[in-house]
């Protein structure tokens, strides 16, 4: 195990945002295709880290011989597991307890889990079909800064709203995107 990225000692970048949007460009289906289009695009995100034990090392980890690893999913079904393990679903919880949550606590990524994508509903209103989110895309340090976290962000709206298009893309435009970006 990594002590620096196994419990409390990763040093984690959290981006959070907060947002209104409509229910629907948020549900759970659509989040996960968009996800999937981010991961097979940025594979550093759904990668692993290698180390190889030290032969004498305090450590017990040979820093100089870490490496990541990623495996491109079989199918776009392994591909939508892949991202959904990696997706975190949470409604009413407060901006401080996610951030005493993932800052203070155990944080969600590991060895085997490089980046998560934390979507809250902290309101919403069923009359208008609004809802208050927080948006937390949390990755270790060493994977980007955070001029890369916002265009991450950026490249998440425009791909789930369907700005790029010109139109909202229906739940069905994102899978199949989800499954064209597999076949790439």
């Amino acid at each position: 195990m990594l002590p620096w990225i196994d419990g409390h000692l990763l040093p984690i970048r959290c981006l959070y945002l907060g947002f209104r949007a409509p229910r629907h460009l948020f549900a759970q289906s659509r989040v996960i295709a968009t996800w999937v289009v981010i991961l097979l695009r940025h594979p550093l995100l759904a990668a692993r880290v290698i180390a190889s034990p030290s032969d004498g090392s305090p450590f017990d980890t040979d820093y100089f011989a870490v490496r990541f690893s990623y495996t491109v999913p079989s199918s776009p079904r392994e591909a939508i597991q892949q991202a959904s393990a990696l997706v975190e679903f949470q409604k009413d919880v407060s901006q401080d307890e996610i951030f005493d949550r993932y800052f203070n606590g155990k944080r969600p990524q590991g060895e085997s889990r490089l980046s998560c994508l934390i979507l809250t509903e902290t309101s919403s209103n069923l009359e208008r079909d609004q809802a208050e989110y927080s948006l937390c895309m949390c990755t270790p340090h060493f994977i980007g800064d955070s001029v890369s976290g916002q265009q991450l962000s950026n490249e998440f709206f425009t791909i789930i709203a369907g700005a790029e298009s010109g139109h909202v893309r229906t739940t069905a435009d994102l899978e199949q995107l989800a499954h064209k970006q597999w076949q790439a």
